[in-house]
């Protein structure tokens, strides 16, 4: 692997375990066992590799979404999504915790949004529900729709950190992921579904 790979592998263990705020450069260098001065050949700051990072999660994620076969069915089509992001989270932890990590801290929260658009990736899939099921959603849902999509995403975010112990300090506690069983979780996933689906359509 090469010194650079080495160094956001290094901040991705570091950031997940501790959080963005309890990690230090001097701790990505120990970990990648490089001298602390080689951070700064490939990045400016500590900001620039977990933008680095985060633009990686966000690029798998779109690649991965792409693959979804969605069927223009509303409520078939909510719970593919939501079971995507879900499962996402429960079978591949550490992007979750280090995508966590930009709702502790307000000024990097507005950093991530200004230079990883793809931020915006899960809003646009919304979207596209949406629209692809038009004939199925209430009409007033369309004359609010930034408004909706805006509170959609905000709300499957939110009830996804509830189940997985997203706290103000530390992100996302593994811990508390782990005492989510499938079961649980599908439970979860047809909950939030079916509230969706009620509150969306016609």
């Amino acid at each position: 692997m090469s010194t650079k790979g080495r160094l956001v592998e290094s901040a991705k263990k570091l950031i997940a375990d501790r959080g963005y705020n309890n990690t230090k450069v001097e701790d990505i260098t120990n970990e990648a066992q490089v001298a602390k001065g080689t951070f700064y050949t490939y990045f400016k700051t500590k900001e620039d590799i977990f933008i680095e990072i985060l633009d990686n999660i966000f690029q798998k994620a779109e690649t991965a979404l792409k693959e979804l076969q969605f069927e223009k069915d509303l409520k078939k089509d909510l719970h593919k999504f939501i079971s995507f992001m879900y499962r996402g989270a429960f079978n591949d932890r550490g992007p979750f915790k280090i995508i966590s990590n930009i709702f502790t801290n307000p000024e990097l929260m507005t950093k991530v949004i200004l230079l990883a658009p793809k931020g915006e990736l899960f809003k646009r899939v919304i979207q596209n529900i949406l629209i692809d099921c038009r004939d199925e959603v209430w009409e007033e849902v369309y004359s609010k729709l930034d408004y909706v999509l805006s509170s959609l995403d905000e709300m499957i975010k939110v009830y996804m950190g509830n189940i997985f112990g997203m706290d103000e300090t530390c992100c996302i506690k593994l811990d508390e992921i782990d005492k989510v069983s499938e079961k649980d979780l599908e439970s979860h996933i047809n909950f939030l579904t079916e509230f969706l689906y009620r509150a969306l359509r016609k």
